[in-house]
């Protein structure tokens, strides 16, 4: 168990079984959703905070934007994202 220094929820890795207490809404699942900053997220995963930014800019992983403007990447899609293909 991990604890998220932003938010201070505990976060179950296992892959990319990231588990968080806070939910937002995703307009692309339409649900709510577990939500972290790409920098949480990129520490957590072990993907660059760049990748992520990529991942979110081909919307591969679905995002909103908080009050400050901050990208929150939607965990639903980062559990689908199969990972990088080789080329």
């Amino acid at each position: 168990m991990t604890r998220c220094p932003e938010c201070e929820s505990d976060l179950e890795l296992d892959g990319y079984e990231l588990d968080v207490g806070e939910t937002l809404h995703c307009p692309e699942c339409s649900a709510e959703v577990g939500m972290m900053s790409v920098d949480s997220t990129a520490r957590e995963s072990g993907i660059s905070e760049l990748a992520i930014y990529k991942l979110v800019e081909t919307r591969a992983l679905h995002f909103t934007e908080d009050a400050e403007g901050r990208v929150l990447v939607c965990l639903n899609s980062l559990r689908r994202w199969p990972g990088p293909t080789e080329t």
